[in-house]
């Protein structure tokens, strides 16, 4: 579901928007990100099943981690789990430097 999310945001931004590609890649996987980690907040208040810890390291590190970071801040989501730290620092240097190619 998050995929599909990810695949219509960046088809949406490229029809809209004059953006690069990697812009509209972050963007997308971002918003993405963000759902993945608003729905397992969901599931946990609800106490129903969760979206696995390595789905949501997964999208943050292919380009989703500034939706990480605001599913981490906005829903105060996974904020007392080291590694989800460790990964979105990793993510966010990963990603500035990528950006230095495009």
């Amino acid at each position: 579901m998050a995929l599909f999310f990810a695949i219509v945001s960046y088809v949406l931004l490229y029809l809209y928007t004059h953006w690069s590609f990697y812009v509209m890649w972050l963007v997308a996987w971002g918003v993405a990100t963000f759902f993945l980690y608003a729905v397992d907040k969901t599931q946990a208040i609800l106490g129903n099943w969760r979206i696995p810890e390595q789905v949501l390291h997964l999208f943050a590190l292919v380009g989703g981690v500034f939706g990480g970071w605001l599913g981490m801040f906005l829903l105060w989501h996974k904020v007392r789990k080291p590694a989800f730290w460790v990964i979105l620092v990793v993510s966010t240097v990963i990603q500035v430097v990528v950006s230095q190619w495009f």
